[in-house]
């Protein structure tokens, strides 16, 4: 049996992390699917000057403030049907690299962490003009000049 490494984890919540280095991500943590409550949906549509009818929440972003102090103040009463709304602290340096898993409705905030380094190592490149540099571009073209 062949096993991959796959530099995708899940997160732990942010614990130790301040404001500062830290961005919140809410997510559904049972199965079933993403909803918010009545109540909580009047609040955010409130919040943001819409109407009822334009609650979507299929394209609330994840780092949304607003929600997020919803799902806080308003605690189980903001779930909708079969929801559990989480609300968890991700380090502010992947904010671009992550993902919301869904398994079921299930989901998981998970990290990029390969497509970071990655990223890091070519603003290095890009920023610094050495002999390192230039070993880890070669490396780093290896691949799509074959």
């Amino acid at each position: 049996m062949e096993y991959r490494y796959i530099c995708i984890h899940p997160i732990k919540n942010g614990i130790g992390m301040t404001e500062e280095d830290s961005i919140e991500v809410f997510h559904n943590g049972s199965f079933g699917e993403l909803s918010f409550s009545k109540t909580a949906a009047l609040m955010y549509c409130q919040m943001k000057g819409l109407n009822e009818k334009e609650f979507d929440e299929s394209k609330i972003e994840r780092t949304d403030p607003h929600i997020i102090r919803i799902i806080k103040d308003l605690g189980e009463t903001a779930n909708g049907r079969y929801a559990d709304l989480k609300v968890t602290n991700i380090p502010l340096k992947y904010n671009s690299y992550f993902y919301i898993d869904d398994y079921d409705g299930l989901e998981s905030v998970l990290i990029d962490y390969k497509q970071y380094k990655l990223d890091k190592i070519r603003d290095l490149i890009a920023n610094q003009d050495s002999e390192l540099a230039s070993c880890i571009a070669d490396i780093l073209n290896a691949s799509e000049q074959d």
